[in-house]
């Protein structure tokens, strides 16, 4: 399961995790969620998109506390969890992920081949390289002081994908020797040169973290 999720608000909530994320029922990565309160219990509903018409998953806790299971809801296939500790009733956002397993098969040819039952690593699909693909970009991005909100996540999705499959071909190296640490080593390599190219917006501002400035005297 996505175990490494932004949480934008949602205060009293924490352990967010999901399975089934894909582009079809997030926006492009990112969940939109409501959380409302009656007669001590409490409802959480996740939207794939920001005018919150289009609910994904959701689920109620009778007590108001503790550990919430969220069901699919729509036929979307997102399935998850969170921890209430003292959710306060208002809006906030989730964001799952940059990349997902359908960016990394479209990437590769023949990627698929490295699942087994349909999970890599003990995770569904590719969940767990896509994370690890998150966090190395979200340390990358807090180097550079950004704390911000993104306007779409779309624009990081290469990227994240050149890193995922650098953390699989990490991983099967301990069972397949060198050609996988090269495809490792080159996946990286292609992440950091695309890295230079990013172009993010931030309240309808371009911005791109990551290009070389160069100072004339």
């Amino acid at each position: 399961m996505l175990d490494y999720v932004t949480i934008r608000g949602l205060a009293g909530t924490s352990a967010w995790r999901f399975a089934g994320a894909s582009r079809a029922n997030t926006d492009q990565g990112r969940l939109y969620v409501t959380i409302a309160g009656s007669a001590g219990s409490v409802a959480v509903s996740l939207y794939r998109d920001a005018a919150r018409t289009e609910t994904v998953a959701g689920g109620i806790h009778p007590e108001g506390a503790g550990l919430l299971n969220l069901d699919a809801l729509n036929n979307s296939g997102l399935t998850g969890r969170v921890h209430l500790e003292s959710p306060a009733a208002g809006e906030g956002e989730l964001d799952l992920f940059y990349a997902c397993s359908d960016d990394l098969r479209a990437l590769q040819a023949g990627i698929s081949d490295f699942l087994t039952a349909g999970r890599f690593a003990g995770e569904p699909g590719f969940e767990l390289p896509c994370a690890s693909a998150k966090r190395t970009l979200d340390r990358l991005l807090q180097a550079r002081q950004c704390q911000v909100r993104f306007d779409t996540l779309l624009p990081l999705a290469d990227v994240a994908a050149q890193y995922a499959l650098a953390f699989i071909y990490d991983f099967l190296a301990h069972r397949q020797g060198d050609p996988a640490t090269f495809l490792a080593e080159k996946y990286r390599q292609q992440a950091a040169s695309a890295l230079t190219a990013l172009r993010l917006s931030v309240e309808g501002h371009p911005w791109m973290p990551f290009s070389h400035h160069v100072k004339r005297a």
